[in-house]
């Protein structure tokens, strides 16, 4: 893992950071004529009402994005730091070695910090 790729995650919270305040900005603001002239629009609007709705889904599905995009990079660096890929001889037992993280040794928020077998024999599964 590089420096560069321990970055984007950074880079992303940053940009996470810039749509949360541009949300946040649009809502709370009344529609002023500098907001509205920056922004361009397919069609005509006469309603601020709806121009700051639209704003603010434009940029809600941009935040939504970039959200993924960060939580994508985190679980890669997580992959990188709890499983060295040269520790193993083949992918498979690489594979097997997270599966066996994940449903074994890694608790949940979701399931009440149990892991996944816990979980499940508690629901009376084998």
């Amino acid at each position: 893992m590089t420096k560069e790729e321990l970055s984007k995650y950074f880079y992303l919270m940053q940009e996470i950071k810039h749509l949360e305040d541009k949300i946040e900005e649009i809502g709370s603001t009344f529609m002023r004529a500098s907001l509205i002239n920056c922004e361009r629009f397919e069609r005509k609007l006469s309603n601020p009402q709806e121009k700051r709705m639209i704003l603010i889904e434009k940029y809600e599905k941009k935040l939504e994005y970039a959200k993924e995009k960060a939580l994508k990079e985190v679980l890669k660096i997580e992959e990188y730091i709890d499983f060295n890929q040269d520790d193993y001889d083949t992918v498979e037992e690489y594979i097997d070695a997270i599966i066996y993280d994940h449903n074994y040794l890694r608790p949940s928020y979701a399931l009440n910090y149990k892991n996944s077998i816990e979980y499940r024999t508690q629901l009376g599964f084998k």
